[in-house]
């Protein structure tokens, strides 16, 4: 088990993962874990172990720290040692893959320079926990946006929390020097142009950046913009949102890296926005300029300011009965535009233009812009009531109320594939990140 570790407590923690310590032929000590969420938790674990029983775990870090400390005052900044700690794992430990999985000790991996992304990250857990700056595990999901059950890594990385847990910063310790604090693993391997397999792929609704981790990040957003933490239905909603407009800022393509939550727009030419492609109803592109910000928080903050800012919309979250009523404060409100296909396939082009989104008055103008706002509006609704019911059941709430939609043919058969959307989301494991 590595040395000066308390034995008996480790093989005790390992138990209660439901993990089975047995001895090869050659006398080393091998564990089975029976899922790979019992073998992510024996990781964190055994990095706990190294923090607290490794004394020259403590020493690396102390001497990392006393670097950091300013001259005169001998006080330490924590946000730079946790970048100085991040950068030290960085410089000396080189990425190696493995054939078969295996845990290597933190002082093994500093002490090799070679280790793959789960050992890199077991010693930069160490490393932060041993001077007190709170780090966890974060577990990349293999899948798609749609849930399997059981949890399938495909990378394992950091996060710090320099300000004792108000923010997390992703801190990735296996792709060599000069990844940034806070940079998120996948935009940081394209920036620096290193290829990773399991790094390569885009993130799905569900990938990489989990539901349980973007949770804090929309508490402390709630806190920034509002002065207040949100009620679980507002925090369930504004998660939604933020996984339905961005995939919590992580959407493909050139604003990938922009750490904007909420889709906000900005003017176009801004400094600080970027441009990404869009497709009109008709199927014409456009281009539309959003706005980046320097982290998650900032564009969550921006997302809840952009939410509470609208008088209906942030009546309908307060209230918290029906997520049909925040979708429709928030298109009355302008936050999104009519999408209404079977609409107009039944009217024509004029559903489109005769629905208050496209008119002067804001009111539907006929029938067929009434459809056309009714389609619009359940879509909306039904997508962010299943997302909700995903991130319910993965953090052990639960679910928000749908709530009354227009009874239309439209809207009966959007309920339809709802439901089978909220099976997926009631089957899935809690995951573990």
């Amino acid at each position: 088990m590595g040395p000066d570790g308390p034995r008996e407590a480790i093989e005790q923690g390992i138990a209660r993962l439901g993990c089975e310590i047995r001895e090869r032929a050659d006398g080393v000590l091998c564990v089975d874990c029976p899922t790979h969420e019992a073998k992510c938790r024996l990781l964190d674990l055994l990095a706990w172990r190294d923090a607290r029983y490794d004394p020259r775990i403590r020493r690396i870090a102390v001497h990392v720290a006393e670097q950091t400390a300013s001259d005169h005052a001998h006080k330490v900044d924590s946000r730079e040692l946790a970048a100085r700690l991040h950068a030290h794992v960085c410089s000396r430990v080189r990425f190696l893959g493995e054939g078969a999985e295996t845990f290597q000790s933190s002082w093994q991996t500093l002490r090799s320079g070679v280790g793959d992304c789960d050992d890199s990250a077991r010693a930069l857990l160490a490393l932060a926990r041993s001077v007190a700056i709170p780090a966890r595990l974060v577990v990349f999901d293999r899948g798609s946006a749609y849930p399997r059950g059981d949890l399938e890594p495909n990378h394992a990385t950091v996060q710090l929390s320099p300000d004792a847990g108000r923010t997390w910063l992703y801190a990735e310790p296996s792709l060599g020097p000069g990844v940034k604090l806070g940079e998120h693993p996948i935009a940081a391997a394209r920036r620096l142009k290193r290829q990773r397999s399991e790094l390569g792929q885009q993130l799905g609704d569900l990938g990489g950046f989990g539901d349980a981790t973007a949770r804090p990040i929309i508490l402390a957003a709630w806190q920034a913009a509002a002065g207040r933490p949100p009620s679980t239905f507002e925090a369930q909603i504004t998660q939604a949102i933020a996984r339905y407009e961005t995939s919590y800022g992580k959407w493909d393509g050139p604003c990938s890296t922009s750490h904007n939550w909420g889709a906000i727009i900005t003017a176009r030419g801004s400094p600080d926005g970027c441009e990404h492609a869009d497709t009109n109803q008709d199927g014409t592109k456009f281009f539309q300029t959003f706005r980046v910000y320097p982290d998650d928080t900032a564009g969550a903050a921006d997302l809840v300011k952009e939410l509470l800012r609208r008088p209906m919309t942030r009546a309908a979250l307060a209230k918290g009965s029906s997520v049909f009523d925040v979708s429709a404060a928030m298109y009355n409100e302008s936050y999104f535009g009519q999408t209404c296909p079977k609409a107009t396939a039944e009217y024509g082009p004029s559903a489109a233009k005769e629905s208050a989104w496209s008119n002067a008055q804001h009111k539907p103008t006929s029938n067929a812009g009434r459809a056309c706002d009714a389609e619009a509006i359940a879509n909306h609704a039904i997508r962010v009531h299943t997302i909700a019911t995903q991130i319910a059941a993965a953090l052990g709430e639960a679910p928000p109320a749908l709530g009354s939609l227009p009874p239309s043919r439209t809207t009966i058969a959007l309920l339809v594939l709802a439901a089978g959307g909220a099976a997926f989301a009631v089957a899935r494991s809690q995951r573990w990140i």
